[in-house]
């Protein structure tokens, strides 16, 4: 999973799936008959992204009304994670 600067998103992402995809090949030749895919898991650090992380993740999980419980649970962590690092940031905590 990946929080970069919203303006980010799109490249991080891309980022995610060159890093991953040699090792999608190595796992299909190693296990025969499963479905190995890169699924990158990137969402703004203001919460951006939704749309294509819901498209991502939409293969792993049916259940639209669980799609969208599991999605905003991301997107508030995020958030809330965000505005933690902001608030550190702001009161010298952290530079």
């Amino acid at each position: 999973m990946a929080c970069p600067y919203e303006s980010f998103k799109d490249g991080k992402r891309e980022d995610k799936i060159r890093k991953y995809v040699e090792l999608c090949y190595e796992l299909r030749e190693r296990r025969d008959g499963h479905k190995v895919k890169v699924i990158p898991a990137v969402i703004g650090c203001l919460g951006g992204g939704m749309k294509r992380l819901k498209d991502d993740i939409r293969e792993l999980i049916n259940n639209e009304k669980d799609l969208h419980w599991i999605s905003r649970e991301m997107q508030k962590t995020v958030l809330w994670e965000s505005e933690t690092i902001m608030g550190k940031i702001l009161s010298g905590l952290l530079t």
